[in-house]
């Protein structure tokens, strides 16, 4: 019953409309449902949601794109890491029309092992990026940067955009280096992230008294869109291994 309950939501989410949706605000309302369902309301459920689970299929199969390369993930740095963060921060300058310094994405935020080479179907975005995380922007001193990187560096390595760079020694950041310049303690840097992390989470809450800038988009629909394009201006999905972080104590 829950796996059909999940089915409609999505099909309702996917059926609404296309193009991309701005967030003004999220809510939710529990809902009581039982666990005893017969046999007839089964069926019932499964007539209902008959005509949209092939459109589903075809929605979730469609082909997007195409990616030049295999993109694994791992740590400190990865192709796959590296793709989604220089997405981030792209699509966070387009949104606010505002320049950033860095864009990051905490590890487990991305759920598949890879990025196949060849035709990109939607649904690996949706695997990718599974959770409605919002794409948002904070405004951090330099010190309060040292501290994120600190904790990125004892995670062995997070996503990070190009503009970035740090070396982990004895499990901290140093050698950090932003848009080419060593840090500044004192310096405000506009950084872009899930709103997950910004919010606390992955142990991030010395980041929660920060007020956030929203794009109003989802991450995964951000990535969406970005693919989009390079598809239509028939631009094949790259990305690149250049140093970001590295780790002196392997």
């Amino acid at each position: 019953m829950n796996f059909r309950i999940c089915f409609l939501f999505m099909a309702a989410l996917l059926m609404s409309g296309c193009g991309t949706p701005k967030i003004s605000r999220i809510t939710y309302t529990p809902v009581s449902v039982s666990e005893e369902v017969s046999v007839s309301s089964d069926a019932e459920i499964d007539q209902l949601i008959g005509p949209y689970r092939e459109q589903m299929k075809a929605e979730m199969d469609q082909i997007i794109g195409e990616v030049a390369v295999d993109m694994p993930g791992g740590r400190p740095e990865s192709l796959m890491g590296n793709f989604v963060s220089d997405v981030l921060a792209n699509r966070s300058e387009k949104y606010l029309n505002q320049e950033i310094d860095f864009a990051i994405s905490n590890a487990g935020g991305l759920r598949i092992p890879s990025i196949p080479a060849g035709p990109l179907q939607r649904s690996t975005i949706y695997e990718l990026l599974p959770f409605d995380n919002v794409l948002v922007v904070l405004s951090l001193t330099g010190k309060k940067v040292q501290q994120l990187a600190d904790h990125m560096a004892e995670a062995g390595g997070w996503p990070v955009s190009g503009g970035f760079a740090m070396v982990i020694a004895q499990r901290k950041a140093t050698r950090i280096r932003i848009q080419g310049k060593p840090l500044d303690p004192e310096h405000v840097y506009r950084v872009a992230m899930p709103d997950y992390v910004a919010n606390g989470g992955d142990n991030a809450s010395f980041l929660t008294t920060t007020p956030q800038e929203s794009t109003g988009r989802f991450m995964r629909d951000a990535v969406l869109e970005y693919i989009a394009e390079k598809n239509k201006a028939g631009e094949a999905l790259r990305s690149s291994i250049s140093g970001r972080i590295t780790n002196a104590d392997n």
